[in-house]
């Protein structure tokens, strides 16, 4: 019989193996023209150009997040495997200990269970205040200061990878310190060391030390992702989500409370809080959009879960019972992520992606490892980023500018690190992550301020079948009053600031009209184009549902006045501030010429006739009845022009 040291020894060898097979970072990806690469190489390009999170740069990664991100960045590559090695000692540390007091069968299972479900690196890292609290909590033995000490300091580095990470962190340890407070009336320490100890992190790594505007900036775009940034989906294997989180919940709280176990009653409500938090995270994690990766981190995260429960219940419980439906859980959870990857990546199924993780993988991990330490590896990965950079600047000639430059397109900001211009982006750098009145106003006052950029390169584009006005609408008026476009490139305008040529004509009185859902409001077409605030509020059902879930989807439908409609996703948040409603623009090269007194013919049959707002059943109770529309009939002219191009007399005013 092994000792219980050994046992531990073995475990602590076996499970950072097993974890960092899954989550270690050994390949890696490289720039290119798309969505995710192109936050990804800005995330890097900040931390590298020491740009303040906060003010500088606003995104729900902090200054930390390319450890997140799989991008080949030569500067920041061993920094990310430092990273990855200590979370996953940190977590190969915490499983070894329940290794001691099950049977190593049990654990062998468990541990390949880990192995083909713990892919996705975000469910392990809102999952460490779990470990955390797990460990502080342990019924059969002390905490070990060393351990607690080096998860509390990786999760002060994660909340400055994703802020999601901070929140996750900051509300467990309120509840591990309130149960220490009332079980043995100790300080609350964890929870003042986590916030003086991100603070300090982030003055140290940033060189800021108004660690305040990334807590604000953070807390901002997390209150209105779920209203903006959510999807629907079909996903089959989701339907056994809400199955699996309450079995595997009942399950723990079932197996703590039923046997005799030296647990007080505190430390059950603390265990079952940290629980409840890091499923309700996966939960919105994987919902909100419920498509893709995302939903994979949901079914990793109750994989995860389940096999951590399955180790407590092994190692606490007395009976069979629930260590039998520990392993019915684990079984079942597994099968659905292996399910739910199959669905998103047709390609194999849930037999062959186990294979995948449990063979392929592996030996994958071994061969990169082995070339990274021999030093062929990072060679060839160099080598590999030039020619990626090599070929952005083939797929995307950009001229070369002498001032600074900002890209209001979501996938070209690469291109524009790659061709070495001065990239000068706005704080909320991709226009579909602009979705709050805060987040839209720091891009505009951005944009007029005497720092803004000398050229922006635009494109209207948006993501989720958006009305494409949406995107970083407050800004386009500004981009058409103090720029001019010099050029097309690659599909976008170029444009160069140019202040004082024009001036912004708007009618002195706004139609303010109060409309109800699915009911058609006429625009008036008595000035080339129409500024839109559109106010459409939740009621407490709304509020509610975007906490706990994520808020019921809108629509606009714009009908043409050649009587073609259009229909397209809206988000509330984005309408308040104002954003073009006619005409419509669908390419860039008709941006300019979108409120011009004298239009093209194409930019003149795009001009709304009329637009209705449209929701589910869901979304009708969610919502306030009335819609408040604000109609601003707007023409921009030059600045010596006369003030005879349809728009003169005592309806209108020059505003600027």
């Amino acid at each position: 019989m092994a000792s219980p040291a050994f046992k531990k020894i073995i475990g602590l060898i076996i499970t950072t193996v097993i974890i960092g097979i899954a989550i270690m970072p050994l390949g890696s990806s490289f720039p290119k023209i798309a969505l995710d690469p192109s936050w990804q190489s800005v995330v890097q390009w900040a931390f590298v150009h020491s740009k303040s999170f906060g003010t500088d740069i606003v995104f729900t990664f902090g200054p930390l997040g390319f450890l997140h991100t799989h991008q080949f960045q030569p500067d920041l590559f061993v920094y990310r495997l430092i990273f990855w090695f200590t979370v996953v000692l940190a977590v190969g540390a915490f499983l070894s200990r329940y290794w001691a007091r099950i049977p190593i069968w049990v654990s062998l299972i468990l541990s390949y269970a880990l192995l083909v479900t713990a892919g996705p690196r975000d469910t392990i890292l809102i999952a460490l205040p779990l470990v955390l609290a797990l460990e502080v909590f342990d019924a059969r033995e002390r905490p070990r200061p060393w351990l607690v000490s080096l998860l509390l300091l990786l999760m002060i580095i994660t909340g400055l990878v994703k802020f999601s990470g901070f929140m996750v962190a900051f509300a467990v340890l309120l509840i591990v310190d309130f149960v220490r407070a009332v079980h043995g009336r100790s300080f609350p320490l964890y929870s003042l060391i986590f916030i003086v100890g991100s603070w300090v992190a982030f003055w140290i790594v940033g060189g800021d030390p108004n660690w305040l505007a990334y807590l604000q900036g953070g807390i901002d775009l997390s209150s209105g992702y779920s209203s903006a940034m959510q999807i629907a989906t079909n996903n089959p294997a989701l339907s056994y989500v809400f199955p699996a989180i309450l079995a595997g919940f009942g399950l723990l709280v079932w197996g703590y409370a039923r046997d005799t176990m030296p647990w007080r009653t505190p430390q059950r409500i603390g265990v079952a809080a940290s629980i409840a938090i890091f499923l309700f995270f996966s939960f919105k994690a994987g919902l909100t959009r419920a498509g893709g990766g995302h939903t994979v981190i949901l079914t990793s995260a109750l994989a995860f879960i389940a096999s951590i429960g399955a180790f407590l219940t092994f190692s606490l419980a007395n009976s069979r019972v629930p260590k039998f439906f520990a392993l019915i859980l684990v079984s079942f959870t597994s099968w659905m992520h292996l399910s739910n990857i199959a669905l998103s990546r047709p390609n194999n199924s849930a037999i062959g992606w186990a294979y995948v993780h449990a063979i392929k993988r592996p030996i994958g991990k071994y061969h990169a490892l082995r070339g990274l330490l021999a030093g062929d590896e990072y060679s060839n990965l160099e080598k590999k980023r030039r020619i990626a950079l090599e070929r952005i600047r083939e797929e995307v000639p950009l001229p070369q500018l002498t001032g600074s430059v900002d890209v209001y397109s979501p996938q070209i900001q690469p291109a524009v690190l790659a061709h070495g211009l001065n990239y000068n982006p706005r704080p909320i750098f991709q226009s579909y992550a602009a979705y709050t009145p805060r987040a839209l106003k720091m891009n505009y006052d951005h944009l007029i301020s005497a720092d803004g950029p000398d050229y922006v390169l635009f494109s209207p584009n948006s993501v989720d079948n958006r009305l494409k006005a949406l995107q970083d609408g407050m800004s386009w008026l500004p981009l058409m009053l103090n720029y001019e476009q010099v050029a097309i490139v690659n599909d976008m305008v170029l444009l160069k600031r140019d202040l004082g040529k024009r001036r912004l004509v708007q009618a002195q009185s706004s139609q303010r009209i109060p409309k109800r859902w699915n009911e058609a409001v006429t625009v008036p077409g008595s000035a080339p184009c129409v500024w839109a605030e559109i106010h459409i509020k939740p009621n407490i059902i709304g509020r509610l549902l975007t906490v706990m879930y994520r808020a019921p989807i809108v629509e606009i439908s714009l009908e043409l006045s050649n009587g073609q409609v259009h229909r397209r996703r809206f988000i509330p948040s984005m309408g308040t501030t104002g954003f073009l409603l006619s005409p419509i623009l669908l390419t860039g090269s008709a941006f300019f010429q979108a409120c011009s007194s004298t239009p093209t013919d194409d930019v003149f049959r795009s001009r709304v006739s009329r637009v209705r707002f449209h929701t589910s059943k869901v979304g009708l109770r969610s919502f306030e009845p009335n819609i408040d529309i604000i109609l601003t009939p707007t023409v921009i002219m030059d600045a010596d022009a006369d003030a005879d191009a349809g728009v003169s007399g005592s309806r209108w005013s020059t505003l600027q």
